[in-house]
This record gives structure tokens, sequence and C-alpha cells, in this order.
């Protein structure tokens, strides 16, 4: 007899259960079991162990991925009182709207992201930005102020470029915004 179950060929030894599977093959072997007859097999349910260990390891890996997306995410970032402020972007530039920079420098342009969460304008101007690009600071362009200078409103962000003349071997490694709230240093993306 075939089983219903797993297709096993059966010897017809009148046995009333698969050899395999163990899926009753007699109706009177499915009273017995109280099923009836062609009803289809309980699937097994998974053990009450088996269910807890997969939800805690899917929590370690939510944990695992929150902690890394925070930590590349702030990287660049840095928050000060009311104020977010990140650098999103770096190009370099040998001229900038017709401007040159001095023998052996090139122009690093960081493209800024400040978020105001406070009760208060923040203000930005060429001399309150610094960059640090082979261990010392450069203060940003002031033929380029005019790209920066401005009052960033309460609950508003803006994104905007500062310009900076630095040798052209270095590389910007650290922003730095000396505002009135203080002062807020976060890392330039390489």
């Amino acid at each position: 007899m075939r089983c219903p179950n797993c297709g096993t060929e059966n010897a017809d030894t009148g046995s009333k259960f698969c050899q395999k599977c163990g899926t009753p093959l007699t109706p009177e072997a499915q009273m017995q079991m109280g099923q009836p007859m062609g009803a289809p097999q309980a699937k097994k349910k998974m053990s009450t162990t088996t269910i807890v260990v997969l939800v805690v390891v899917a929590i370690v890996v939510v944990i695992i991925v929150a902690g890394i997306w925070i930590a590349v995410s702030s990287f660049n970032r840095v928050t000060h009182g009311d104020v977010d402020m990140s650098v999103t972007n770096v190009s370099y530039s040998a001229n900038e709207s017709g401007i040159t920079p001095s023998s052996g420098d090139r122009f690093a342009l960081l493209t800024v992201r400040i978020t105001n969460n406070g009760d208060l304008p923040v203000i930005t101007g060429p001399t309150y930005f610094t960059v640090k690009a082979g261990g010392i600071d450069y203060g940003a362009d002031l033929r380029f102020a005019s790209d920066y200078t401005g009052t960033i409103l309460m609950g508003s962000t803006q994104s905007f470029v500062v310009t900076f003349e630095i040798p052209s071997g270095a590389t910007p490694t650290k922003l730095t915004f000396n505002g009135i709230f203080g002062s807020a240093t976060c890392n330039v993306p390489a």
C-alpha cells in the first residue's frame, strides 16, 4: 500500500501505519489516531526553545545593525546644544569661480549642513569656520564668504559650501564651527 503522505510503498503485511513516516494507512488506524480518513496530517510545531532562540537571534541582529548605522551616520555629525552640524561632501578645486589659489595650494569645498533646533537664530560667516588639514587649522576663505554668510532660523536646516584654501597635499580631517553657542567640531569624510 502506498503512503498518501510520503509516497513510500509499504509491504502488504496488514500494517496500519507507514513504515517510513508513521502516517495511518487504514481507516481503523486513522480513527485510532483521532483523524477521519483522508484528513491531512498535523504539521509538527516548532518547540518553544527554537522560537525563543530565533527571537533572540533576530533581536541581536537588529541591535548590531542599528549600532553600525548609528556609528556610521554620526561619524561626520556633531550636536552641540541645539545645533546639529555635519559635513556631507568634500570636493577639491584648482579654480573656483575664476579665482585660483596660491601656488601649491588648492581649494577644499566642504558641504556643511546645520540644523537649528533652538529658540534663537544661528549666525554663520567666514570667521566662524576652521578646518584642520595636515595638522594645521585653516580659516574659511573670505573671498567666498557670501556663499555661507547668513542666519539659520529656529527649526530650520541649511546646507551650504564653505571654501578653504589648503596645501595641495593636505586633506581636511575636522571642521569646527565657532558660534555664539560655543564651538562644535565634526569629522570630515574622506
